[in-house]
């Protein structure tokens, strides 16, 4: 099959002719890119071009198009009873329309990225084939966040010169997954009126993700958002739904003590001992940092 598309308002060169068909190894990948930032798919093109990845450009959802009755609206019918803000909820419908193409489309196993990553350097041998991807897996988070993260060591197997663990808590970050049709399906089911940030969804503790989804991590990962590297960050990839908190090291030793930060450290203490409690309760999971691999 030959998917043929243009993007409107956006240069001609990303209008991509690419063929699909039940022969080829290649993954289906899909960026999620919003129309009025092609600075940025400049950024991502380079990347992926400069590995021979061809992609397809799924024009995000705005949050600056929403009406204010579109917004309450939202807000009215959440089921998680949360008023998340325009940009969440964007962000939010954007992955949601992602999984919709894949749940009607013909592929087992779909790649999604966001516009603001990096990209390891060997990342064509994975996006390539999808002989490495375990046959019951419904999600494989491919990006890390720089936190610590549960999983089973035993039931951890290898993926080419990486390894996939199985996940067993929460991992922040929607920037680089790898969906399965069936996995998608499920999250549609369960998110239909679910406007939480994504990554809850998709990667939180119980009730937010489905608890049927097969969730795997690849480790080492194999794309990182620009504001989660280490290092000097693109002023070209800053947040733009107002994550520039969550950058590794924004306003490091520099935040002067207020009330809020005394709750956000004993609402961090409160997980790192949920954390412990649960491993000490159950000795077949760990713990551990996500690396990236550049």
């Amino acid at each position: 099959m030959t998917c043929q598309t243009e993007y409107s308002g956006i240069k001609s060169k990303y209008t991509i002719g690419v063929k699909f068909s039940t022969e080829s190894c290649f993954l289906r990948i899909l960026i999620i890119n919003l129309d009025r930032s092609p600075d940025r798919l400049d950024w991502i093109d380079k990347a992926f071009r400069n590995q021979d990845l061809t992609y397809e450009r799924v024009s995000a959802i705005d949050a600056k198009a929403f009406s204010k009755e579109e917004v309450a609206e939202f807000h009215r019918t959440c089921s998680s009873g949360f008023k998340q803000p325009p940009e969440e909820i964007a962000c939010n419908l954007s992955h949601k329309k992602c999984w919709q193409m894949i749940a009607d489309g013909d592929d087992d196993f779909v790649c999604v990225f966001e516009d603001d990553i990096h990209l390891s350097k060997d990342a064509s041998r994975f996006l390539s084939s999808s002989e490495w991807i375990p046959a019951d897996a419904e999600l494989i988070k491919l990006e890390t966040f720089n936190t610590k993260v549960e999983y089973l060591p035993k039931e951890t197997r290898a993926a080419l010169d990486r390894q996939l663990g199985v996940v067993r808590s929460f991992h922040p970050g929607s920037a680089g997954y790898i969906i399965s049709k069936d996995g998608a399906r499920k999250l549609l089911r369960m998110a239909d009126k679910l406007y939480a940030q994504v990554s809850f969804v998709m990667f939180g503790p119980k009730p937010s993700r489905a608890e049927s989804l097969k969730t795997y991590q690849l480790m080492p990962a194999l794309c990182i958002q620009d504001m989660r590297r280490d290092g000097s960050k693109n002023d070209r990839l800053a947040s733009t739904i107002g994550h520039e908190r969550l950058a590794l090291g924004a306003d490091q030793g520099q935040r002067p003590a207020t009330r809020n930060n005394g709750k956000n450290s004993r609402a961090s203490f409160r997980k790192q001992w949920k954390s412990s409690i649960s491993r000490m309760l159950n000795p077949r999971v760990s713990a551990k940092v996500i690396e990236y691999k550049d």
